[in-house]
């Protein structure tokens, strides 16, 4: 008899010498005996069980896999890391580079009453994006090919806006001093490209917030993927959730920005390719998600009336290297 059978065996002699199984020795309950009987042989285990942990709030997403966590290495000096030092560089002059253009602005307007589980679309707005001066605005708006007169910001729904270079300078900007920690790169975000994460504080922040009549800068976290020859932005993240105030109408906000290489009189630049941006209003399961593309890049020369656009969020209810 090997040692764990003598162990079993010795377990089982004080379960039954146990009052507790007195009632077996009488043969009155012989049922709850044999049970107790088992439970005594077995081995116990080596700490209590883990709760499951349930899926998170907001977006649908049962099992989505935690966002970067700038603990998982030392958070690095702002300026420690050479391509962090080369994105400051390249990105928070990003605009300057930039000649006058026009582009095409498709957003697929879609709203969830179940947190996120289940979208159905609601409009399509169209428009023009006009560039110059390292300003934009936008003309010819449409919402389902219907005209629509006024501005952008008049809009009664969710919208955002400042694509083009705001949310790199909220990123690199040199007076930030936003500190940067490596990522495990997600291949099928950016494919070769070199993953950050950071943290910017309410006092760092320059990411505005409307939701009907209040306006906040939150704190937020954000990822960022880089081009590791060029220290381009390929990639941007932004999320405000926790640290958004209780008082404030919405409990989640996310916006998401892709850069593609776009031609601009027979110049190629690193240009937004795509956006997404989520929002959740607090205490309800109604959700919006917008799908924003942008295409037709072509340069543009002639004088216009522009304005400022911010970077913020509004809700209501190929061959040369890019430069």
């Amino acid at each position: 008899m090997n040692a764990n059978s003598l162990q079993t065996v010795s377990s089982f002699r004080k379960a039954w010498d146990s009052p507790s199984l007195s009632c077996f020795r009488r043969a009155a309950c012989l049922p709850a005996c044999l049970l107790l009987c088992a439970a005594a042989a077995l081995p116990q285990t080596a700490g209590p069980l883990r709760p499951r942990r349930p899926p998170p709030d907001g977006t649908g997403e049962a099992a989505a896999p935690p966002p970067p966590v700038l603990g998982d290495t030392a958070r690095n000096h702002a300026d420690a890391d050479p391509l962090i030092r080369l994105a400051r560089a390249v990105n928070a002059d990003f605009t300057k580079n930039l000649p006058n253009f026009i582009a095409k602005r498709r957003v697929k307007r879609f709203v969830s009453f179940n947190r996120g589980r289940i979208w159905a679309l609601e409009d399509t707005i169209e428009a023009e994006v006009l560039y110059a001066d390292r300003k934009e605005t936008y003309r010819n708006i449409r919402i389902d090919g219907r005209r629509r007169v006024g501005s952008m910001e008049e809009l009664d729904r969710a919208w955002s806006a400042g694509e083009y270079g705001t949310l790199l300078r909220n990123l690199f900007a040199p007076q930030l001093g936003l500190a940067f920690t490596r990522n495990r790169p997600r291949d099928s975000e950016a494919p070769g490209a070199a993953a950050y994460a950071t943290l910017a504080s309410r006092e760092q922040s320059t990411w505005s917030i409307h939701f009907n009549a209040a306006s906040i800068r939150p704190a937020y976290r954000a990822a960022v993927w880089l081009a590791p020859e060029s220290g381009r932005a390929l990639r941007i993240e932004m999320t405000a959730e926790a640290e958004l105030p209780p008082s404030f109408g919405l409990r989640l906000v996310k916006t998401t920005l892709r850069f593609a290489a776009a031609t601009v009189g027979g110049a190629q630049y690193l240009l937004p390719a795509s956006a997404t941006t989520l929002s959740c209003l607090r205490r309800s399961v109604k959700c919006f998600r917008h799908e924003i593309a942008f295409d037709g890049y072509r340069k543009f020369s002639a004088e216009s009336s522009i304005f400022q656009v911010e970077s913020d969020v509004s809700f209501s209810s190929g061959a040369a290297a890019p430069r």
